[in-house]
Order: structure tokens, then C-alpha cells, then sequence
């Protein structure tokens, strides 16, 4: 099932199914974080390699902003930003390994 969301970005053609990519992997999936980070790992090879590193600076921005940007309005955030950075972390490090080395076959690439 896809949920539209509040917004969408102006931009890049695939910036939206980035962010889409970033958000399965940071909410959750029904069959798990593995399911979640495969599939948006999946999502993000049909993409342009951009979209991977906005994904990779995604997840570094929250958390820098976790770690140094205190919100006194909304003070849960940098909590909801550390767990997002964390949920990344599998994504990023199989994406940051492909970007190195673009011979890199991930086992679950088909």
C-alpha cells in the first residue's frame, strides 16, 4: 500500500522516491527492518546514483541535527531523528559500499 504524504519535493525527478525509500526503511516494515532496507535498497537501484547519496546525506543530517541542533518547540524530534539515522545505518553502509566500488554485487541485487 503507498500513502501519499503531506508534501512533495521540488526537484530531481526521483528526489520523492528517495525520500519514500529513506521513510520505508526509518517508519518500518510489516516483515521487518531487513525487508525494509532491502526493499528500499531495491527501490534506490532503479534511481540515478544521486539518489542514493541523498539517502546516505539524509540519514547524516539527522544525525548531526540529533546530536547538536537542541528544539525547544518540538523536543521529541531529536529522538525521532536518532532512530531514523539508526534504522539507515544497514541502508547507508550497503549503499556507501556500492559508491566505492561500483563493482560491488550485493547478494540481494538480482
Amino acid at each position: 500500500m503507498l500513502l501519499d504524504w503531506a508534501y512533495a519535493a521540488a526537484g530531481a525527478p526521483w528526489i520523492d522516491l528517495a525520500q519514500l525509500a529513506a521513510d520505508v526503511v526509518g517508519t518500518g516494515h510489516t516483515l521487518g527492518p531487513q525487508a525494509a532496507t532491502d526493499r528500499a535498497y531495491r527501490l534506490l537501484r532503479t534511481l540515478p546514483p544521486e539518489a542514493s547519496r541523498f539517502v546516505v546525506g539524509l540519514a547524516g543530517m539527522w544525525a548531526i541535527r540529533a546530536a547538536t541542533v537542541p528544539d525547544t518547540v518540538m523536543p521529541q524530534i531529536s529522538a525521532w531523528r536518532r532512530a531514523r539515522s539508526a534504522a539507515l545505518r544497514p541502508l547507508v553502509t550497503r549503499l556507501i559500499t556500492e559508491l566505492r566500488d561500483p563493482g560491488f554485487r550485493d547478494p540481494v541485487r538480482p
